[in-house]
């Protein structure tokens, strides 16, 4: 076999995709409700570059071997980077085209319903929940795996939070669950874009994506071994000690290695995967975006205390401004004006000689 490390792109192999026992267990446990007549919706929290989207792919590859009633289920995987996703009639119209390819051939009458409600101009969240209800005549649920959340997020004026609150309608009557990956915690990501939905609040609790344990990560450099450049037990053990178990960075040393053999000058790829893991590395948020997202909170909270909920960051952070200034003149006046009476406590404690 050639290299047979690749980084950068969602596994779709599901022959490919290594580890996440624990987290996989977790989610399809969480998923697997329809015996109930009701749909748990999760929320998949992790870094970049870290598989979150090789995870949802993966769940969408395999619901039918984890699940008790697999039949009832409907896996959609749904790349919100992507541009047919970019507006929200693309989003509403592309989803229910999603749902509709991922039906089995017995739904035949829920299939045209759905193509019918994709192939119009315009599609209304009201036509959307139409499509998504018609599920249950069906006996079926369907399943949104939701990759890159942030892209509906952080374009608050594409899509406002309507759509969340139609998605918790939906979702509190079981019609619809979501898996949603996020590089935050959903409620952290509402407050800082000033999202005042009460769809976060669902998600209080989340699956943390964090790195491989230690027998899923030599499960993955020991692929080196049976390729064709056979890798030694200290090559694999040097990427497992360079990359901390995490999958992008096990892909990344696998593959440098394989390139350098049969000679390999360790110097040489440890400046390599340096240089390239620099490159992708999450970048870890300024003092200034902290401030700026800390604005905007706050400007978003006193919107919402005036029943008046404002979508638009930049209106939110132009109030949370303007409040913080306001406080700070207000303190600045405040001790301008007791400045004799604070001048009078210093003399009681230090007189004049």
């Amino acid at each position: 076999m050639p290299n047979p490390f690749a980084y950068g792109a969602c596994v779709t192999d599901p022959s490919r995709f290594v580890g996440r026992t624990n987290e996989l267990r977790r989610i399809f446990a969480m998923l697997d409700t329809a015996h109930t007549g009701q749909l748990q919706s999760v929320s998949v929290v992790g870094s970049r570059r870290i598989g979150k989207s090789s995870l949802l792919y993966h769940l969408r590859q395999t619901f039918k071997q984890k699940l008790a009633q697999p039949e009832r289920y409907v896996f959609a995987y749904v790349d919100l980077e992507a541009g047919r996703y970019s507006d929200l009639n693309s989003l509403l119209k592309n989803i229910l085209s999603d749902l509709c390819e991922a039906l089995p051939s017995s739904a035949n009458g829920l299939q045209d319903h759905l193509k019918n409600a994709a192939s119009q101009a315009q599609i209304s969240l009201g036509d959307f929940e139409g499509g998504v209800q018609k599920f249950h005549a069906f006996n079926l649920y369907p399943i949104l795996c939701l990759d890159e959340f942030e892209q509906l997020s952080k374009h608050p004026d594409k899509f406002p939070d309507l759509l969340y609150d139609s998605w918790r309608s939906l979702m509190n009557g079981s019609y619809l669950a979501l898996v949603i990956a996020s590089a935050r915690p959903l409620p952290t990501l509402a407050q800082s874009q000033s999202l005042t939905s009460p769809f976060f609040n669902i998600f209080s609790d989340s699956v943390e994506l964090g790195e491989l344990t230690a027998s899923e990560a030599y499960e993955l450099i020991s692929w080196g071994k049976t390729c064709d450049k056979p890798f030694t037990e200290n090559e694999c053990e040097w990427a497992i000690k360079k990359t901390a178990h995490h999958p992008y960075k096990i892909q990344l040393a696998g593959s440098l290695i394989y390139n350098a053999k049969p000679n390999v000058d360790w110097g040489e790829v440890e400046k390599q995967f340096e240089a390239q893991w620099h490159k992708v590395e999450p970048r870890s948020k300024g003092l200034i975006e902290w401030i700026n997202d800390l604005i905007r909170a706050l400007g978003g909270a006193v919107n919402v205390l005036l029943n008046r909920p404002i979508n638009d960051p930049k209106v939110n952070w132009i109030l949370g401004a303007s409040i913080i200034m306001l406080v700070i003149v207000l303190i600045v006046a405040l001790l301008i004006g007791s400045a004799p009476l604070l001048y009078q406590i210093y003399l009681v404690f230090f007189p004049k000689k």
